[in-house]
């Protein structure tokens, strides 16, 4: 019997998969075999655990190995450990290493095999656990975990083999649970008996089986491997289809392989030929198939291998061949028409699961590049379709090079108030209250900010006083008839008045109204209360209702493109989602240096002046200016670049 025919890659190790027995080397399958055959024999829960735990030490020679399983209720462990620790230095082991990756696989929502790895300059210590499945619910029903302490081992074969042996643990339980039929091996194909399982119940078997993978290829190393130890299997492969070929990926005790070994590939033109046919091919005993088609890739395949029993299943859904389960079996153990209708039946749901995962697992830019994989397929099987793509892309050309569009840029721009009021101080005086923030809608004669004036105040009573009194003496001069007198007083009087209206005006100031509606635009002030401002100082900027105007910097090389009543719209950064028009009321005849660039500057009037706009944001606008062809207009930057450069 010739070896497994995959070449595994130098990081794998030794040529064939398989682990150091006592007697001889022993691939994960064949192990996984044995264990299923012994495992006939156990009729009970703890049996079941007891035979695992005696071929683990068997054939893995671990330091300690632990089962966890369930008899009714209650949840129940059993170890077994090698001779070179005490059962207490065991027990301490498992509670610290095994333990806490048991309850890890068991709780995991995807119930997949773990391993856990601990170098140390002094000992290595490397644990591996796998969950045994209720098959019908997905739920943990235990765990089989190895703890090797010693030289690390090949991490990847050893759960995979502890993944094997807790697949076997399942469908040993599943077989006492009545739920599934115990498989027999048989030399003669007899008719299948029926299902007594409906299509329904297997199809959400199937999906919740998916529901614990994270991508295809998670599935399809479990599924191999399950494969591998219910049929007794020497190998098994799956593959997907991809690009109208399929691509191999998983082989059943295998972690890693070359795809393209002499091995993998032979499988690999095996599925494809199941591909091209669309159908079961069965492999054996020199059998053709019922129509008397041949199977050269097959019969190859089975040559090669030692005359052995091949069977090549497609998985299917709506649309097709989604993936091939390829089976291989030894010469004396062919496959029974029993086997393969359960076969049938039982991988026939997970054709659409298969493609729901595969989907799911795509990011949206490889969703794109499927679809359209697709849509070009079925272009070019479409004669009359090719032809009105040649015809569409034809005309599509033509309009290129003769056609014309209305050149429409993207310049940067800027909001800004069409008629900006500074206001400033008309004193120095000091600042006592606030009644706007920056942003707010004002009405005309709305008090903004108020002054403290109170010298101002003392100071207007005492000039009112002291007009009063020089009045007083204007009349007792003219009574004494004392012209003089009464000359100088009513002087007097009229420089106090003029000093009292100079107050009154003062006093006028120190509250601050809004000349007309508008916003305020800035008048950063709370933090200024108290403050004395200063003669003249600003104190806010205020901008009249609907002054709103794009301030829009064109690039000089389209300067000459963009004019006056030309429309366009503008979206700002902040709302992306509104477009705001706007009709280019004047272009500024001098260039200028904006951000490292040199533009001119356009303004624009907007035409929509909404409450969310303000003073300063920036956005694009699209101007539409005049007709240009579609090659300048794809190509005429490229042009410029190169004539200012090569001077073309």
């Amino acid at each position: 019997m010739p070896s497994d025919i995959f070449e595994p890659s130098p990081s794998s190790g030794p040529k064939t998969s398989s682990i150091q027995t006592s007697s001889s080397q022993l691939s994960v399958s064949a192990l996984a075999s044995r264990l299923r055959l012994s495992l006939k024999t156990c009729t009970t829960s703890r049996a079941i655990a007891v035979e695992v735990l005696n071929h683990v030490m068997r054939h893995l020679s671990p330091t300690v190995v632990r089962v966890d399983f369930r008899e009714g209720a209650q949840t129940r462990i059993e170890i077994n450990f090698s001779d070179s620790v005490s059962a207490a230095m065991a027990a301490r082991l498992s509670e610290q290493w095994l333990n806490p990756l048991a309850v890890e696989v068991q709780t995991d929502t995807q119930h997949t095999a773990k391993s856990m790895l601990s170098p140390r300059e002094d000992l290595s210590v490397s644990a591996f656990s796998a969950p045994i499945l209720d098959d019908a619910s997905g739920l943990a029903e235990g765990a089989i975990s190895i703890l090797i302490a010693g030289p690390p081992p090949q991490a990847d074969l050893i759960l995979a083999l502890t993944d094997a042996f807790a697949s076997a643990a399942s469908t040993r339980l599943s077989e006492l649970a009545g739920r599934i039929p115990a498989v027999t091996v048989s030399h003669e194909i007899k008719p299948a008996p029926a299902v007594s399982s409906s299509a329904d119940q297997t199809w959400d078997a199937s999906f919740a089986r998916m529901a614990h993978n994270r991508s295809p290829l998670e599935f399809a190393f479990s599924l191999v491997n399950s494969l591998a130890v219910s049929l007794g299997a020497q190998q098994v492969g799956f593959g997907l289809h991809d690009a109208h070929r399929m691509k191999v990926l998983a082989l059943s005790g295998v972690a890693d392989f070359k795809p393209g070994s002499s091995g993998v590939a032979l499988i690999q033109q095996s599925m494809d030929e199941c591909l091209d046919h669309g159908r079961l091919i069965v492999q054996q005993n020199g059998m053709t198939g019922p129509d008397g088609t041949q199977f050269a890739i097959h019969r190859r395949w089975s040559s090669e291998t030692g005359n052995s029993n091949l069977c090549s299943i497609p998985l299917t859904d709506a649309d097709g061949i989604v993936a091939v389960v390829s089976i291989r079996r030894s010469a004396s153990h062919p496959f029974t028409a029993a086997e393969i209708t359960t076969l049938l039946q039982s991988l026939k749901p997970y054709g659409s699961a298969i493609r729901v995962l595969e989907r799911g697992t795509q990011s949206f830019s490889q969703q794109l590049k499927s679809a359209f994989r697709a849509k070009l397929a079925s272009v070019n099987g479409s004669g009359s379709v090719r032809r009105w793509v040649a015809a569409l892309l034809c005309v599509a050309a033509l309009w290129c090079v003769f056609g014309s569009i209305t050149y429409t840029p993207l310049c940067r721009a800027r909001v800004i108030a069409k008629n900006m009021v500074q206001m400033t101080s008309t004193l120095d005086s000091r600042l006592l209250n606030v009644h706007v923030q920056a942003g707010d809608h004002v009405r005309a004669g709305q008090l903004l900010a108020e002054f403290d004036m109170a010298d101002q105040a003392m100071k207007l009573a005492s000039l009112e006083r002291d007009i009063v009194a020089s009045e007083v003496d204007v009349r007792r001069a003219i009574e004494v008839r004392d012209a003089g007198g009464a000359a100088l007083a009513k002087a007097r009087v009229g420089v106090l008045k003029a000093q009292a209206d100079a107050v009154k005006f003062k006093l006028a100031g120190s509250r601050l109204t809004a000349p007309a509606d508008g916003v305020i635009v800035r008048a950063d002030l709370n933090q200024r209360i108290g403050q004395t401002f200063r003669m003249g100082e600003v104190i806010l900027e205020f901008a009249p209702a609907g002054g709103w105007i794009l301030e829009i910097q064109v690039p000089d090389d389209i300067g000459a493109l963009v004019r006056t009543e030309q429309t366009g719209a503008f979206a700002a950064e902040s709302r992306t989602s509104t477009s705001l028009p706007f009709v280019i009321e004047s272009v500024n005849g001098t260039a200028q240096v904006i951000d490292g660039g040199n533009v001119f500057v356009a303004h624009a009037p907007l035409t929509g002046q909404p409450d969310w706009l303000k003073s300063g944001m920036e956005g694009t606008a699209k101007v539409v200016t005049v007709s240009k062809p579609v090659l300048w207009v794809a190509f005429h930057r490229v042009v410029d670049w190169c004539r200012l450069n090569f001077w073309i």
